[in-house]
């Protein structure tokens, strides 16, 4: 009788090693452990193994299939075929990974959801020889992530011996941790503790910054007109003539890479170039809730949809506060109106309307305990909100803005 470890799987069972958006679930000897849904830029794998053997038998998989399964979940998929420029990002991500290879090397991608952070990772790895896919979207997906890269080695099961592993393996290895959204996860704890190999995080929270060097992060915006226009154009197989190209730039997006992708498919599906800005003008919320039916990677959420589940997990005056800029001009609103506002109600008493009522209670949120305007309190909000890059602060304007499309989408809730 053989003494190599096996699975066994009995008939009827299916075994799925599968992640949420973003990431993979991990591999055990009798099944797979599911991966909790990820949020934003991500990837999604999933392995059904359907037995159509009779009732009492079992399949078994051996540690070479096991190592096989594992290290096809840890693998980074290829960027998507459509992928356009971010040229500056990916030189300076050259530029700072060809430094001293003896010093481990992090760079942080930081972003709003559907700027295209992950596709400039995977665009990036391509050229990496010795790569792992993480999916940090939860402390699970993490373990589990780490459980595949020890057994895709063969070097035992656990998330602990996958890091041992990365750190006796003193050659150049690069680590992608996708979607480190979460800004109560702690990811330093999940680093193997050595001073080699490369690790790239994506996240809507800039302040994963920390983890790397001042020089080693970027945010990842909208792309500039002309490769917006050739991604719409790619994406609704359209050939770049002078005249499509014209209409291309037309369309007005904001040039964010995930609703440029929506449009695109819409057109492609519709064959409407000439006249979607027109039908996007009239129906602007339901296109961008709208999921294409053919897709080029394995990120499941629309525009709204991935801005929608940061949403929930900001606190209630974080969402008012969301909602009374997207009353606003989306760009530069004065952190001073709600200092100016609340200390005219702390003066003023009398007979209210509903909605000034409602007003008097949220700028409570800002009134210290001895009863004056408290500026941290807004700033401790702002940041919250700035965890998922639904708003950005300027220290030195004192203003904060959003995105025209996160403008628009915060009106509509």
């Amino acid at each position: 009788m053989s003494s190599r470890p096996t699975a066994e799987i009995r008939r009827g069972t299916h075994f799925h090693v599968h992640g949420g958006a973003g990431g993979h679930g991990a591999v055990s000897d009798e099944e797979g452990r599911e991966g909790h849904p990820g949020e934003g830029e991500a990837l999604f794998y999933r392995m059904n193994i359907h037995m159509a053997k009779n009732q009492d038998s079992k399949v078994k998989l051996n540690s070479s299939e096991q190592c096989h399964t594992a290290l096809a979940l840890v693998r980074c998929p290829p960027a998507s075929q459509i992928f356009q420029a971010r040229k500056e990002i990916l030189d300076k991500m050259q530029q700072y990974f060809s430094q001293d290879n003896n010093k481990r090397r992090v760079f942080v991608l930081h972003g709003l959801g559907g700027s295209g952070k992950t596709q400039i990772a995977l665009k990036f790895v391509e050229s990496c020889n010795e790569q792992f896919f993480v999916n940090a979207s939860s402390s699970d997906n993490l373990t589990a992530s780490f459980a595949n890269i020890a057994i895709s080695q063969g070097f035992g099961k656990t998330a602990e011996a996958g890091r041992q592993w990365l750190i006796s393996k003193a050659r150049k290895w690069t680590l992608l941790f996708d979607n480190a959204d979460n800004p109560k996860l702690k990811l330093w704890p999940f680093f193997p503790q050595c001073t080699h190999g490369n690790i790239i995080i994506t996240s809507r929270n800039p302040q994963l910054a920390a983890l790397a060097s001042p020089d080693a992060h970027s945010q990842v915006g909208d792309l500039d007109g002309e490769d917006a226009a050739s991604l719409l154009l790619a994406r609704a197989v359209k050939k770049h003539t002078d005249e499509n190209h014209k209409l291309a730039v037309a369309i007005e997006l904001s040039c964010l890479p995930l609703a440029i992708i929506q449009a695109g498919a819409y057109i492609a599906k519709f064959k409407c170039l000439m006249n979607y800005l027109s039908i996007y003008r009239q129906n602007k919320e339901e296109l961008l809730c709208q999921h294409p039916d053919q897709t080029l990677d394995n990120y499941e959420w629309t525009v709204y949809t991935t801005w929608q589940i940061s949403f929930d997990k900001v606190s209630p005056v974080a969402v008012q506060l969301l909602q009374l800029c997207a009353l606003l001009h989306h760009s530069s609103i004065p952190e001073s109106i709600f200092a100016n506002a609340t200390k005219w109600i702390l003066n003023n008493e009398g007979n209210e309307t509903e909605s000034m009522q409602e007003a008097r209670e949220f700028l409570q949120n800002f009134v210290s305990g001895s009863g004056g305007w408290q500026e941290q309190h807004l700033q401790n909000v702002v940041a919250e909100i700035e965890e998922y890059s639904l708003l950005e602060s300027d220290e030195t304007s004192k203003t904060i803005s959003m995105h025209p499309l996160v403008h628009l989408w915060c009106s509509d809730t």
